[in-house]
């Protein structure tokens, strides 16, 4: 986090606000990397990218399920983060697997970036 132009604690404190969702659309995006199939992991990124154009930090949001893309699973995921700081299928599965890259979906899901 970049400390240029915080002058109060109001400052700092939407400069974290803001943060989160860039931080959230980053996870998003290391999961699409594990999903199986194409679709799965169109919508998350799709999700990342509607994430990041909020207007408002996602934790201020009452119901994320209004984001367009959104699935009980992908709330549940960034539920899972906001709480505590990580996702635990994403560690695991990078843990036991190290990252599961499919080479053939990420060239077809530029177009989706």
């Amino acid at each position: 986090m970049s400390f240029i132009n915080i002058k109060t604690i109001d400052d700092l404190v939407k400069k974290a606000d803001i943060e989160i969702n860039s931080n959230i659309a980053n996870i998003l995006r290391r999961l699409a990397r594990l999903q199986n199939n194409i679709w799965d992991s169109a919508n998350y990124l799709q999700i990342a990218k509607n994430v990041e154009e909020l207007d408002l930090p996602i934790t201020e949001i009452p119901n994320i399920m209004v984001i367009k893309g959104m699935t009980s699973q992908i709330e549940e995921e960034i539920k899972e983060f906001i709480s505590i700081g990580r996702i635990e299928r994403l560690d695991i599965t990078t843990k036991k697997d190290g990252p599961r890259e499919l080479e053939i979906q990420y060239a077809l899901l530029d177009d989706f970036k």
